[in-house]
Order: structure tokens, then sequence, then C-alpha cells
């Protein structure tokens, strides 16, 4: 009997930690998007699911209560806004004196509206003080100061405010109307460079596009972990639907970065029709991907990670590109990001009609790009073979960048060393006897190793 029950408990175990692994999926996107509180709107090619209402930082739009006059009067005008607001000041004050401490709230309101009295009043002397330099006098108000002491109130005020929260209409603020334009171009270019207008029939059977707004529900929501640059997107590619958190510090990038998940479905897609059984290397599924939605940074739950160029130095090996591990870190899935999409970028540019037709029947993912390889084309001038390709990727194609390749002089050397590589090439497929040449480019400079 207690050893049934430990089976029992032990198949139980396994069945939830699958569950785990597997994470959530397009039917548990559906229900969490299920109530009042959620909108949708139907494009094109998408249909977008969203909560109605999303909390973003700050105070909200506020009316300002100063007023500007351009008139010839404007100096007495805003004398007369001066007396009313030392008046409506000493108002307050005479309420206040009147209430017992007992009487908390209400000596809480009164303060917090004299308080916005008093500031009330010091902005319009600033104003008129340095409107009438006489006033500034009789009053004894040293105009630059008082500005200077307004200014840096307004500085504690901004970054108080920062840590406050107010709802806005999700769809306006995060202008879903030109998200969706975005991704229409990202499918467009998707779908051309593919041809595969049969698998991407998008218009027909909508892509569903959850936007979760909330950590912590997008935490729950969230599918299996994978190698990516953006770990705040997820896709159903049977269910043709997406997850998508989102947030005011994210939204520089939400083309890019949900484009990047539509572009990875449509690849998906076009492969699941054409080539079921095979599996394209991480560094061409992601570069291609990249490529198309004009990705160039890792997007993280709560930062976005672009610095404008490489370094040299950390540039990964081949064998880190097509042999990826985790790559937990994200700088080094930066790297891996900008340097794949390069790959995709000249491979394609080489043949596309050698790209498609590697792509409808490449097999065997990371472990069989070395013999998967043959079948695309690079270049007449170099890369007859994978070692020959990986030896002379660094200073073929990654160089560029760099931010050493941001110097004139060290760019114009790597444009020099290409060419004459180029004229000295021999034009044979014999594999090299002895130790291997390798090119190396150091600030623009070439020289060679031997392996």
């Amino acid at each position: 009997m207690k050893f049934s029950k430990l089976i029992f408990l032990f198949l139980a175990a396994v069945f939830v930690l699958s569950l785990d692994a597997r994470g959530a999926g397009a039917a548990e996107w559906k229900k969490a998007f299920e109530g009042d509180k959620f909108k949708s709107h139907e494009f094109t090619y998408f249909d977008f699911f969203y909560p109605e209402k999303c909390t973003v930082p700050g105070a909200g739009a506020q009316a300002s209560s100063d007023r500007s006059y351009d008139t010839e009067d404007k100096v007495d005008r805003y004398k007369a806004d001066l007396r009313a607001a030392e008046e409506e000041k000493l108002d307050i004050e005479s309420q206040i004196a009147w209430l017992d401490d007992e009487e908390e709230e209400a000596l809480k309101v009164a303060k917090e509206k004299l308080a916005a009295a008093e500031e009330k009043v010091k902005r319009l002397k600033v104003i008129v003080a340095s409107l009438d330099p006489a006033f500034a006098e009789k009053e004894g108000i040293d105009a630059k100061k008082l500005a200077a002491e307004v200014k840096k109130e307004d500085t504690s005020k901004k970054t108080k405010q920062a840590k406050e929260f107010h709802e806005e209409d999700t769809f306006k603020y995060y202008k879903m109307e030109e998200l969706n334009e975005g991704l229409e171009n990202v499918f467009r270019d998707t779908v051309s460079r593919l041809n595969c207008n049969d698998a991407a029939n998008y218009n027909v059977s909508h892509a569903k596009i959850y936007f979760v707004t909330n950590p912590k529900e997008f935490a729950r929501l969230k599918g299996k972990d994978r190698l990516t640059p953006v770990k705040v997107v997820y896709t159903d590619r049977k269910a043709r639907s997406i997850l998508v958190f989102i947030s005011p510090k994210l939204s520089k990038r939400l083309v890019e970065y949900v484009g990047f998940a539509v572009s990875s479905m449509i690849l998906e897609d076009h492969m699941a029709l054409s080539n079921p059984k095979g599996e394209l290397c991480d560094a061409f599924k992601i570069g291609f991907a990249a490529w198309c939605s004009g990705l160039n940074a890792v997007v993280e739950p709560n930062k976005i990670i672009e610095p404008e160029d490489l370094l040299e130095n950390k540039l990964l090996l081949p064998s880190e590109l097509f042999l990826p591990s985790k790559l937990e870190d994200p700088e080094r899935r930066l790297y891996f990001t900008r340097q794949s999409r390069a790959v995709v970028e000249y491979v394609f540019g080489a043949s596309k009609d050698k790209f498609l037709k590697y792509v409808e029947t490449v097999s065997g993912g990371n472990s069989g790009f070395r013999n998967s390889f043959q079948n695309l084309y690079v270049s007449k001038i170099w890369a007859n073979n994978y070692d020959d390709f990986c030896n002379d990727l660094s200073f073929r194609l990654f160089f560029p960048l760099t931010k050493e390749a941001k110097d004139p002089e060290a760019l114009a050397e790597w444009n020099k060393a290409i060419a004459e590589d180029d004229a000295n090439y021999s034009g044979g497929t014999e594999k090299h006897k002895g130790p291997r040449r390798q090119i190396k480019i150091r600030h623009g400079v070439k020289y060679y190793e031997y392996k």
C-alpha cells in the first residue's frame, strides 16, 4: 500500500514538473483575458487583447493653475493674481486656526490646500519680480534666488511624482494603432523574404496577441524559457498566439520586440509546412527574426539593453554562435543576436534562392550546422567550407559592428584588408595543408595567426 502511494506521488510530481517546464499556452492566455476589464481590437492580420486600463508611473495630467498674458497690462494682471492668491492663503490659515487637533482629516486637507496656496504665491512672486524690479526691491525679493528655489522644488516634486501611479487607457497609451502598422510591415517583410504566402494566411486566420501589463500576471502566464533576445514575449504557434508583456520602460521598442515574435512565428509556420521534420540552428532563427523586425537589442522585463556598438574584444567566437549555451547573461545574448543577424543578412544577400532552399531542407539544428552548411552559398571569394567560414567570420562580418570601426582610419584599413584578401584568393577548393592561416583584425589592422 505504501509502495503504491509512493508511485502515485512520484507520477503526480512528474506531471506537475512537466506542466511547469512546458509553461502556459494559448488556452490559459485566452481564459486570462475574459471579463469586462479586457478589450479587443481586430486588425487585418492581428487581433489585440488587452486590459482596458493600465497603471503607469506619474501623477497624471494636471491642468496648470498659472496663466500667461501677452498684453501690455500683464504686470498689473499678475499682481492681481498675486493679491488673490495671498488672500486665499490667509483664508486657509484662518480656517486652520479654528480647527481642533481632534479634527485630523479636516486639518490634513486644509494643510494640503495651504501648501498649494503657498506654492502659488511663490510662483507668482517670481513672475511679478522678474517683470517689475521696483516691486522686487519694495518687497525685498531676490528674484533669481526665489526662482532657483522654485526650480529646486519642481525637481523634487518630479522625483516624487515618478514614484506615484495613475491609470491610462491602454490602447491609447501604448499607441496600438501605430504598433499594428509597424507589425504589418514586419509581417510583409518576413513573408516577402521567405516567399511563404501559403503559410502566412494571417488575413484569413488572424494571430492573437495578448498584452499583459501586470508583471506578476505575466510571470504566471509566460511559457517555457529558451534562448532568445526578448524575455517578454512567448509564442504558441499551433494556436497562432503571442503573449507580450508591455510597460512604459519597454514602450520605445514595442514594434521591434513584438515584431520579433511575429517574424519568429511566421518562420515556424513556413517550416512546419515546407520542412516539418527540419530544424534551423539558433543563430539563423534568431538572426532572421531580428533582421525582419529591426531588433538590435535585448529586452528584459525591466529594461532594454542596446549599446550603440559592440566591443571587438567581446565578440562571440563562431563556436559560441553555432553551438550556443543558454547565454543567461543579457550582454552575451545581445552579442549573439547582433552577430547572428549580421550572418543571416550576409548569407541571404549572397543568394536568396540558396537560403530559401536551405530553410526548406535543413535539419539537425545547432549540432547539424557543420554538415548543413554545405547547402548554403556564402561567397565565391571566401568560405569554401565550414572551417574557412568560421575562421574568417569575425574578420569579414563582425568588425563593422564594433566601436573600433567608428574610427575612419581603422575602417579604411579593414576595407583595404578585405580587398587584398579577395585579390589573393586562389579559387581552389582543396583542403588546406598544414596550419590553417586565420585572418584577424585588431583596430582595423589585419594580421595572421596559424592554427
